[in-house]
């Protein structure tokens, strides 16, 4: 229940005894939705005094009853003074008849609520009169604070509205970047993610950070793809590199880190972690891992964290899911391009490739050789040493070949131990030297833990003529091969020329 604090100010301390006497019984009947409580004084300092520790008591000032005539001041004055730091105060005047006229334009200007002729006559009816005006400031102050109530809760719906709409604007936005996520190449998929989430948030600057699946013993580090972020890879590196070992669901940061400061990035700092699956196993090692890292900079403008986890939790979910895609995509064009035991691209790419080669080739007349290269005897090697052995020898080859090639050549496993090289813009003659080092190259490498290899080199040079096909071509560097096992093993041929001396 409230409480109410009249405060009568005269002094005539004869007249405060009879208010004394009659005020608090008569009045507090007729006020039962609050309790009232009265103090009596004689002189403004004390009535400034009952006013300044109220509020501490939990009573509210509500009432000054107040003489005219004092000493020192009147009490328009003192009721003036007053209503500047309590303008709610219910305010009565005991004034004479000579101060009627001072009355009525005090209440004019609102600062007296009404005035009482003095003497009292009727004491029961003055406090009736003092109950009704207390009850109506009751009344009032109540009204005041359900209209503030309802203004509170008119804003919070205001607020709730506008925030589900931004959540719904979020969720549009967001449904139109998975759209353009359902390409389902990695490369493509990671640039649009990095220059499109950081727009999600409003950010102005945008990290994606890529850490792939642990191989082995060895830790790959994480690669950097930036939207407008001048921070240095080295430091965004460290910075994700912590972030992802340690987060696991989306943070809205109210602290940027301090370099990210200097640069211009602002509160608040949205961190997405990302776990993409589409591995065999539940160890972690074998997980791909992403990090988005959003700043926003004084311009941009400051969405509510409510709004910004929400969408981070989206985020989180729809990169999940198109990353996931996306990744398995490329393992699984990966498994079909390169043969997982050498490296080396498989037999399909080699003739896309092979042929394309071709197609330049006949258009702007250039040149091209294709090369055969096959283990000598290779059979025996499995049988006498195991196939382990046998598949050290195809890689170690393979690997000695990527070495002696260029970055426009492309070498393809063919089958068994036959590869395939592909040399674009290169004659017979630049190619058989090539071959030849190749060759003493692998003749003369230590077995280390196998048996030592020799190869078998068949050259075929493409004939200038759009009619002899990619297919042939290759067809006559087979037979060359074949023609160089014939001679010996351990050479290079080339197809209608005289042999290569081992």
């Amino acid at each position: 229940m409230k409480r109410y604090l009249t405060i009568c100010i005269d002094d005539d301390e004869e007249f405060l005894v009879s208010l004394r006497r009659a005020l608090p019984g008569k009045v507090s009947p007729l006020c039962r939705e609050f309790a009232c409580e009265f103090e009596f004084v004689t002189s403004a300092d004390e009535l400034r005094q009952l006013l300044a520790g109220a509020a501490g008591d939990g009573v509210a000032p509500a009432m000054i009853i107040s003489d005219q005539l004092m000493p020192g001041i009147s009490g328009l004055e003192l009721i003036e003074q007053v209503k500047k730091d309590y303008p709610d105060l219910v305010c009565v005047l005991l004034t004479g008849h000579g101060g009627l006229d001072s009355a009525k334009q005090a209440i004019n200007r609102r600062l007296l609520d009404q005035y009482v002729s003095k003497p009292v006559e009727d004491m029961h009816e003055f406090a009736s009169s003092m109950a009704n005006l207390l009850k109506r400031h009751h009344l009032q102050l109540e009204e005041r604070q359900r209209t503030e109530q309802l203004a509170e809760t008119v804003e919070k719906l205001r607020l709730s509205n506008e925030q589900i709409r931004a959540m719904h604007s979020a969720a549009e936005q967001i449904a139109m970047l998975s759209k353009g996520l359902k390409c389902v190449d990695l490369d493509e998929v990671i640039q649009l993610v990095t220059h499109e989430v950081p727009k999600v948030f409003g950010a102005e600057f945008g990290v994606l950070c890529l850490r792939g699946p642990q191989m082995e013993s060895q830790e790959p580090s994480p690669t950097i793809s930036k939207f407008h972020c001048p921070a240095t890879e080295q430091f965004l590196i460290s910075r994700a590199e912590g972030d992802l070992a340690q987060q696991d669901s989306p943070i809205i940061a109210e602290r940027v880190p301090a370099p990210c400061q200097a640069l211009g990035g602002r509160a608040p700092n949205v961190v997405v972690p990302l776990r993409v699956g589409g591995f065999d196993g539940s160890d972690d090692k074998q997980r791909w891992a992403y990090m988005c890292m959003c700043c926003t900079t004084e311009a941009s403008p400051m969405a509510s964290r409510d709004v910004l986890r929400y969408k981070a939790g989206l985020i989180q979910e729809v990169l999940g899911a198109n990353l996931t895609n996306a990744v398995l995509y490329k393992i699984a064009r990966l498994q079909g391009e390169v043969d997982s035991l050498t490296g080396a691209c498989t037999r399909r790419v080699l003739e896309d490739k092979l042929q394309a080669e071709f197609e330049r080739a006949v258009r702007y007349g250039h040149p091209f050789c294709l090369v055969v290269v096959d283990i000598d005897e290779f059979k025996k090697i499995n049988d006498q040493f195991g196939h382990a052995a046998g598949d050290r020898a195809l890689r170690d080859l393979a690997d000695t070949m990527r070495q002696h090639s260029r970055v426009t050549d492309t070498l393809g496993r063919y089958g068994g131990d036959e590869f395939v090289w592909l040399l674009p813009e290169t004659g017979a003659e630049a190619a058989v030297a090539g071959v030849s080092r190749l060759r003493q190259h692998i003749q003369s490498q230590p077995a280390d833990g196998r048996p030592p290899i020799t190869v078998s080199c068949g050259v075929a040079e493409w004939s200038g003529s759009a009619k002899d096909s990619a297919t042939e071509v290759l067809r006559r560097a087979d037979a060359a091969m074949y023609e160089a096992k014939r001679s010996g093993r351990n050479r290079v041929e080339v197809y209608g020329k005289q042999p290569i001396c081992s």
